[in-house]
């Protein structure tokens, strides 16, 4: 059998290419799925899925409704079943809920990436790992909140993680990219290789709106506060060296400070070409008109994104109707060069400049 989600709110269940039953009840667009084992012993298998409503449901193979489990704060984005009649669940609002499905309640809640969380997947029967939009896979031991190892991506977005038999983890980045790691020596790779992913590591930039936020850089530590031990594996230090500002991470593994890069200024925008946005660099940045009796929001976008996902948040945030995802959703594609098959609107404003665009009359009519 193959469990399905989809944008029109539904899942279904498939045998054989046939669907045997189709799921309703949530209220937005299912993201994730998964089959749970039932506890009773009978070899009865449960059907889980998490939403865009915030929500996980659990339901029987007919499609019959169960629990409603509610604990998330945001778009619920990954499942997984650890054992029978538990789930694993990762959302946007960057925490990990474990669950009983037989009660509905919550297990315990795993913190520690700062900004989405996309993916999860089972590492050997006592521990996961999870990707994020914050450019870290982190692995955890269930049972401990906190994550036990952090391994940091020169990229923006880690937009899939999955785990091999073999005991590796593979993780997808919005750079293209599929990076494999392995705690086996003998698949470790070149000296050359290795240099080069750290050499990537330490270029990448911070914005400083993003970690620096009322900070003043004379406040700043020197390099000397790196002498002492972080607390736990993640851990983010800045010190000022040099006259620069550079961003550590405490790796538990290797027991000392990692440099993951430097902090730049806003004044990086101009030389980028990227707008900041919230203390984030974006290649667009739209401002939407959808109602003239209110001011227009602001419509963030970046090249490597999924114009679906991001229309589909836009519309979560500003509360508008799920009807309105394709008319957000065109509108980028027509806007962004390559992003999909729309054709180019002349008359919108140059979307670098962060200018007032008009959705006319698409959203206006809404």
């Amino acid at each position: 059998m193959v469990l399905t989600g989809s944008w029109d709110s539904t899942a279904k269940l498939w045998q054989d290419s046939f669907c045997v039953a189709t799921i309703e009840g949530h209220e937005l667009a299912v993201w994730a799925v998964q089959f749970v084992e039932s506890s009773s012993g009978d070899g009865d298998v449960l059907l889980a899925t998490g939403s865009a409503d915030k929500t996980i449901r659990v339901w029987n193979k007919s499609g019959g409704a169960g629990k409603v489990l509610r604990g998330h704060t945001d778009v619920v984005r990954g499942l997984v079943s650890p054992r029978p009649n538990e789930l694993l669940s990762c959302a946007n609002d960057a925490s990990v809920r474990q669950w009983d499905i037989s009660t509905g309640s919550c297990l315990g809640v795993y913190y520690g990436h700062t900004n989405y969380i996309y993916s999860i997947a089972l590492l050997g029967s006592d521990s996961f790992v999870t990707s994020s939009e914050d450019a870290s896979v982190r692995v955890w031991k269930f049972g401990k909140p906190d994550s036990v190892q952090t391994i940091r991506l020169p990229t923006r977005s880690v937009w899939a993680v999955a785990t091999l038999r073999n005991g590796d983890i593979a993780a997808g980045g919005s750079d293209s990219l599929i990076r494999i790691f392995t705690r086996d020596n003998s698949r470790v790779a070149p000296d050359d290789e290795l240099k080069a992913y750290e050499t990537e590591l330490a270029s990448m930039e911070h914005a400083t709106k993003e970690v620096l936020e009322g900070v003043k850089t004379e406040d700043l530590p020197t390099d000397a506060a790196l002498y002492a031990p972080g607390e736990k594996d993640g851990q983010t230090k800045i010190i000022r060296k040099d006259g620069k500002v550079e961003v550590y991470n405490w790796s538990a593994m290797e027991n000392e400070w990692k440099k993951i890069g430097d902090v730049v200024g806003s004044s990086n925008e101009k030389a980028s070409g990227r707008t900041l946005y919230q203390g984030r660099e974006y290649d667009y940045v739209f401002s939407v008109d959808f109602d003239e009796s209110k001011p227009p929001v602001k419509l963030p976008y970046n090249r490597s994104d999924d114009p679906y996902v991001v229309a589909q948040k836009f519309l979560e945030d500003n509360e508008l109707p799920q009807s309105y995802l394709d008319t957000v959703a065109k509108f980028i594609m027509q806007n962004v060069p390559g992003s999909g098959s729309a054709a180019p609107v002349s008359a919108y404003a140059d979307p670098f400049t962060g200018k007032r665009i008009v959705l006319i009359p698409a959203l206006n009519s809404l």
